[in-house]
């Protein structure tokens, strides 16, 4: 993906008003498809340079930007296709420790959702964000062991993230993810207790 195509993908994605209901609900909104490749390539690169990407952008901006991308847009649902290469769509998913790393642990707040604690707008969105995400065990048939884990691996090293935040994101996370790996979650959840 050339840098010019991926920026306007980047305003396409979070250069809209804060409204609500948001932008991308209209029924003539703007749509912007991606060949699957690209877009893994771009939330990969989104998600790998977000901190980076995003300075600057107001937190209820970023917010709706990224509920857009897991709730609207079919841009991530790439990463759980089995018919592309597994390698990028792996690299991407990794990713996702870095947007919690480097955008949700410096500018969320450190207040709990679960708890109903007022916080900035990118808390919600970094709470529930494995309850959003268009992926999930459940639907990637062969391969959900395989990328299943790599979700898990995901969480656990945003457990190490030192912020309450991203922590309970990561630990609703695998609340989620439990009933399809109760072992994995047990243990990650265990060591995480056990060092902290």
């Amino acid at each position: 993906m050339k840098d010019r195509e991926f920026q306007d993908w980047l305003l396409h994605v979070f250069d809209h008003p804060v409204a609500d209901p948001e932008w991308y609900w209209a029924a003539d909104a703007a749509v912007l498809r991606l060949p699957p490749v690209q877009a893994v390539e771009a939330v990969g690169r989104l998600f790998e340079q977000a901190g980076e990407l995003l300075d600057g952008l107001p937190d209820e901006r970023a917010a709706q930007g990224l509920w857009y991308l897991v709730s609207a847009a079919d841009y991530l649902q790439a990463l759980g296709d089995p018919l592309l290469p597994q390698a990028p769509r792996l690299k991407a998913l990794h990713a996702i420790e870095t947007l919690f790393r480097d955008l949700f642990a410096k500018r969320c707040s450190p207040e709990l959702a679960h708890l109903k604690e007022p916080g900035k707008p990118l808390n919600e969105v970094c709470f529930l964000w494995w309850d959003a995400v268009p992926f999930s065990v459940r639907f990637w048939g062969e391969e959900a062991g395989f990328f299943g884990k790599a979700c898990l691996a995901v969480m656990e090293r945003t457990l190490e993230i030192p912020h309450d935040a991203v922590r309970e994101g990561a630990l609703h996370g695998l609340a989620l993810w439990h009933p399809e790996f109760p072992e994995e979650v047990r243990r990650i959840v265990t060591d995480f207790v056990a060092r902290t």
